[in-house]
Parts: C-alpha cells; sequence; structure tokens
C-alpha cells in the first residue's frame, strides 16, 4: 500500500481498484468523523463498539496516533566525539560524551520508498570539555523536515578508495578494509587501532607482555584476513601466539 497520511488516505487506498462503484463513491465522500459502525462493518472489519460516539472516538484517537508519527524534528542522543569528528581512545576525551540534538532522520513515517530528511536546519553553539580546554562547536539542528525518496542506488565513487579501503555500497563510502580486532578500537579516517587510555588488556596486548593476547575468535579473524593486524610497540604480531612478539625478547 501508498504512504497515507491520513484516515481519508487509507480509504482512498482501499477503493483505488473500483473508484466508480456506488460503494467506494459512499465512503470516499464521507469524512472519517462520520464513520459509524455499520459502514466500518462495510469496510470489511466489524466495529467493536456500539453507537456512533463511540466511533466517532476510536477514529479519533487513530487520527491521534497517525500524527505522531509524521515526519519531523525529534530529539536524538548522539555521540559527541561523532559529531565534532574526533577519535575516540587518541588521548582526547570530550564531555559531555553525547549531546541531542533535533533532527529528522527516523524522525516520521515516511513508507517503504521515501525517508523523512531536514528541508531546513540551523546551527547552535554547544559547549564542550575537550581534555582541559573549553572548547566551543557549531551543531547542526533540524528545523523542518519532509519526506524524501530514497536513493534508487547507490553510486560509484567519484574517486578511487585508498589501498586500505573499498567503496562500501550500503553507506555509500569509502569504509575501511579490515576492522581492527578487539579490543582495538578503529580511526574509520586512517584505519589505524589503538586502545582507549584507559584500557589495560589492550595495552597489555599492543606492548607485547606476557598476558597481552588476544582471544581465540579476535585471533581467528586476523588468521582469516578479515581483521587487521593489531599494532605492537616494539616487534610484530605473532598470528600463531595471538600476541605481540617483542624483537629484543
Amino acid at each position: 500500500m501508498r504512504k497515507v497520511n491520513s484516515l481519508e488516505d487509507y480509504l482512498n487506498a482501499l477503493s483505488l481498484n473500483d473508484t466508480d462503484t456506488p460503494r467506494s463513491r459512499y465512503f470516499l465522500n464521507r469524512s472519517p468523523s462520520a464513520l459509524n459502525k455499520r459502514s466500518y462493518r462495510r469496510l470489511g472489519r466489524a466495529g467493536s463498539a456500539g453507537g456512533s460516539s463511540s466511533d466517532s472516538a476510536f477514529f479519533a484517537r487513530l487520527e491521534d496516533e497517525n500524527a505522531r508519527v509524521q515526519c519531523q524534528p525529534r530529539d536524538r542522543v548522539v555521540d559527541s566525539y561523532e559529531e565534532l569528528g574526533i577519535p575516540r581512545g587518541y588521548g582526547d576525551f570530550l564531555y559531555p560524551e553525547c549531546i541531542v540534538v533535533r533532527r529528522c532522520k527516523q524522525g516520521g513515517c515516511c513508507g517503504d520508498e521515501r525517508e523523512c530528511v531536514p528541508s531546513r536546519t540551523t546551527n547552535i553553539t554547544m559547549n564542550f570539555l575537550k581534555t582541559r580546554l573549553q572548547i566551543t562547536r557549531e551543531i547542526v539542528h533540524d528545523l523542518e523536515c519532509e519526506c524524501q525518496d530514497k536513493p534508487s542506488f547507490c553510486p560509484e565513487p567519484v574517486v578511487d578508495c585508498p589501498d586500505n579501503k573499498v567503496w562500501s555500497y550500503s553507506e555509500c563510502t569509502c569504509k575501511c578494509r579490515n576492522r581492527c580486532p578487539k579490543p582495538f578500537l578503529q580511526d574509520e579516517d586512517t584505519c589505524g587501532c589503538d586502545c582507549l587510555s584507559q584500557d589495560r588488556n589492550c595495552k597489555n596486548i599492543y606492548r607485547g607482555r606476557r598476558n597481552g593476547k588476544l582471544s581465540r575468535e579476535e585471533c581467528d579473524c586476523v588468521r582469516k584476513g578479515l581483521c587487521g593486524k593489531p599494532p605492537c610497540i616494539n616487534g610484530g604480531f605473532s598470528i600463531s601466539d595471538c600476541k605481540c612478539i617483542n624483537s629484543n625478547s
């Protein structure tokens, strides 16, 4: 069924194949508030309560619920690091870690072939702490939204992806060819792997400590070529041992 915005649209959609019949003309010329139990039965559904007042309340609730899911800006919790373009785990700490913004994405029901996108936006100044620095950044807030057709396909890249990246047709961008094995985090720009400063397990692997070792699952990922080899501070990563081997050991 096509996208409908009201109960009238719904009734129209149900009658598309027989709009010239007396039955169709009867329902298409009536407002939702005028529908009664008898007419609801004639649509192929039995009413659940007797009397036109009950039916009016029923359809009013339908319209109210439908209005709540229309395409419009809504509050969304987003990651501050992603909004500011700051990779996690590289020595920079942001506070607050997440912020609330007004966004159209997933902000309403547009049907299978359309999506809710911003039609008017504004920039709002927001304050953050970046490690010990006070910073301000302009964050996009959506003011108005509209339903637009989804792209029918992902276009070919306009430039070749770097050697360490491949074109993702699902995201329409170059993505890292191999992910970092856990617990390492990946810089999506450089595809490099690094540890959160407080992640002791990750640091032990990176430094080639005796107890620093990838899990069996993550080591298999490296062995199969699905994950890249993790960085080692001194030496190289041994797939057979699932750990960094120091060159001076």
